[in-house]
């Protein structure tokens, strides 16, 4: 039987990068001084409801440090707000501001270009069955995660 691991790891890493490459190209395009996780954050934050710095956080992957420092960044830009929680005074819930929506917009179409072109070529059912088996993968390596740890 075949071994493909280092050419799943491969096409993992060089898709990753291409898609962040993509992005920069957009936010540089577009003068705007923002990281590929900058634009995930604010993607996070339009689709949340209650958004809050923990869900940033749980969503990326991205510790609490990093999230803070991007959240300063964004308030800094005026790309987003913040408010108190009505039900946990502890943490504040987070929303794009006018300019914040009109910069996720922009970014959004960038995105969704890049990824349209990711698809080129490919049936419907392809994609369904890539994302069925990328779903497995990332669970599967959650779990040998959790099991190192352990």
């Amino acid at each position: 039987m075949p071994s493909f691991e280092e050419e799943l790891q491969l096409i993992f890493i060089h898709s990753i990068n291409a898609l962040k490459e993509s992005m920069w190209d957009t936010m540089k395009s577009l003068e705007l001084e923002l990281t590929p996780v900058s634009f995930m954050a604010l993607k996070i934050i339009h689709q949340q409801k209650m958004c809050t710095a923990h869900t940033i956080s749980t969503t990326t992957g991205k510790d609490k440090g990093q999230v803070t420092r991007i959240v300063k960044d964004l308030l800094a830009q005026q790309l987003i707000e913040k408010q108190a929680h009505p039900m946990d005074k502890r943490s504040q819930i987070l929303t794009l501001t006018e300019q914040g929506k009109s910069i996720f917009i922009q970014l959004q179409k960038a995105d969704l270009a890049a990824l349209n072109a990711m698809k080129t070529g490919l049936s419907d059912e392809q994609i369904t069955n890539f994302m069925s088996i990328g779903r497995t993968m990332v669970n599967n390596i959650q779990q040998h995660n959790v099991n190192r740890k352990n």
